[in-house]
């Protein structure tokens, strides 16, 4: 399982686009507050509008994971982690943020996305 999502570390990705990782120990990321303003699928790819609390750090890294395969139901559940360190600043901050899918979806075929525990939940 884990070859098939290093394939997608290799992945061209074009402004905010980013591979999805599979998270090694969850203990290393620091979490930072963020809300989501909306979450998509269109096409392969998850849109992600998120809100949250910063402004000294020019852009925030998030980076979306899992640690396992497809629920019980069919759900692919996801992680959104924010990797940004020391952004002390408390201006609320709106991005976007895409997501490129297309091998998971392809691999796993599930029925919906859940971001976070809880969290969201996308349908496919």
């Amino acid at each position: 399982m884990r070859e098939l999502f290093s394939l997608l570390q290799l992945s061209i990705f074009v402004a905010f686009m980013l591979p999805i990782a599979i998270a090694e120990d969850f203990d290393d990321i620091e979490l930072y507050q963020y809300d989501f303003r909306y979450a998509k699928m269109q096409s392969g790819i998850l849109y992600l509008g998120l809100k949250y609390r910063g402004g000294c750090v020019a852009q925030h890294h998030f980076e979306l994971t899992r640690d396992k395969g497809l629920t019980e139901d069919g759900i692919l559940q996801l992680f959104l982690f924010d990797r940004t360190l020391n952004d002390e600043c408390l201006a609320i901050v709106h991005t976007k943020r895409e997501f490129d899918l297309h091998y998971v979806l392809e691999k796993e075929k599930p029925k919906a996305i859940q971001i976070n525990d809880p969290g969201i939940l996308v349908p496919i």
